[in-house]
């Protein structure tokens, strides 16, 4: 058996891969972030009104979902908001959820959205890395998108900063 266990981290590793203890029902900078709701207009017109937590500052960017329980992550979304419009990468090291994301470009418009995966690894994280101009990023519980029949270059995000 290759287990290690780090009694002072609460990590485990099992033959390289890296398993969080337990999660958290939330964190300090979860709770901190501003809320407020954004209205989505999807495929067929219709508008989604969505709340949402408020990153808009490196640390709050850096957290994110990081170490959060799988049911916080199903009831709460991020809108990562950046200073000016670029192609951010995002990682999902310590995320105990799968997520939906959407790179929004300064217009509103949804130009790109990607299913990440929940990962664990003692190694380098895997990227997803925009391939549109964005000055926002939507975090969403997997499938949230499809359900809301929100897609990509034929949806918008309308929010009031």
């Amino acid at each position: 058996m290759n287990l290690i266990l780090y009694a002072l981290t609460g990590v485990f590793v099992w033959q390289g891969s890296v398993l969080a203890d337990s999660c958290r029902p939330s964190t300090e900078t979860l709770d901190q972030m501003e809320e407020r709701y954004v209205e989505l207009m999807n495929d067929d017109g219709e508008s989604v009104l969505l709340r949402v937590k408020i990153a808009d500052d490196s640390h709050e960017q850096a957290a994110g979902f990081q170490y959060i329980c799988p049911q916080k992550i199903e009831s709460t979304a991020i809108l990562f908001v950046f200073d000016e419009p670029k192609q951010p990468l995002f990682h999902m090291r310590n995320v105990h959820a799968n997520l939906d994301i959407a790179f929004i470009g300064v217009n509103g418009k949804v130009g790109d959205i990607q299913l990440m995966r929940e990962e664990f690894t003692a190694g380098e994280s895997k990227l997803y890395p925009s391939t549109v101009s964005a000055k926002y990023a939507l975090e969403v519980r997997q499938g949230y998108f499809s359900e809301h029949k929100i897609t990509e270059k034929n949806s918008w995000m309308k929010i009031n900063e």
